[in-house]
This record gives structure tokens, C-alpha cells and sequence, in this order.
């Protein structure tokens, strides 16, 4: 199955997506890979986290930016360096449903800004 990201028109920042999971897919209860990318007018953020359910923070790893990422923010210092990846643990979701949202500390001031937002169904 070929994703679609989430890009937004180059002048417009922050930028990012949380690519996997997929918003409205089912996941078993546990532990699972999450992949994205987020990119500031200046560069990668300092810091990124993927928080669950408004409650359970999770530190990103930095990544390389998908090509067509990269491609689309080229303009942008270090561009190629906007990907992250993290593995959750959705063990603690409360519910049929968790919100996973992207967190970005921006390096020039260090202010948290959320750029994306999803739901996914979590199975029992």
C-alpha cells in the first residue's frame, strides 16, 4: 500500500507528520514502531516527542527525512534530517482508541509546538 504524507505548502512552519501508524488503523495492544518526520523553517527540532492520550511522552530518535520530504523542503538547513522513528508502548492505553501527538522544541527558542495529531484504534 503506497502512504500519502501530509506536506504542507513549503512557506508554512513547522511541518510534520506522524506517518506510521496510520491515522484510523488498528493496532494491537503493545509495543509498535512509529515513523514521521518534522522540520522547522530553520531545521530538524532540537527535541521531538510522541505523546499518547495527552499522557505518556515518548523521546523521537532522529532520522532521515523520506526522499520526498527532502525533496519538497530542500530549501531548509539540514532537510534531510527531519525524519524520527520511536518504538511506543501502547500497553497502558485506557479504551478502544489512543491520540498520539507530535511535539517539536524549536532550537531558536525553545518553545513545544504540536504538528500533527492522530487517532488510532487500539485492540484489546
Amino acid at each position: 500500500m503506497r502512504r500519502t504524507r501530509k506536506l504542507v505548502p513549503v512557506d508554512e512552519f513547522p511541518a510534520g507528520s506522524i506517518d506510521e501508524p496510520a491515522s484510523g488503523s488498528a493496532i494491537e495492544r503493545g509495543s509498535l514502531l512509529a515513523r514521521g518526520w518534522a522540520l522547522d523553517a530553520d531545521g530538524p527540532f532540537g527535541s521531538l516527542m510522541l505523546v499518547v492520550d495527552d499522557r505518556h511522552a515518548t523521546q523521537l530518535r532522529p532520522a532521515s527525512s523520506p526522499l520526498e520530504v527532502a525533496m519538497r523542503y530542500s530549501e531548509v538547513p539540514n532537510h534531510k534530517h527531519g525524519g524520527w522513528d520511536a518504538i511506543l508502548d501502547l500497553r497502558g492505553v485506557e479504551g478502544p482508541t489512543a491520540t498520539l501527538a507530535l511535539l517539536g522544541r524549536r532550537r531558536t527558542d525553545g518553545e513545544w509546538l504540536e504538528m500533527d495529531r492522530s487517532e488510532i484504534r487500539v485492540a484489546p
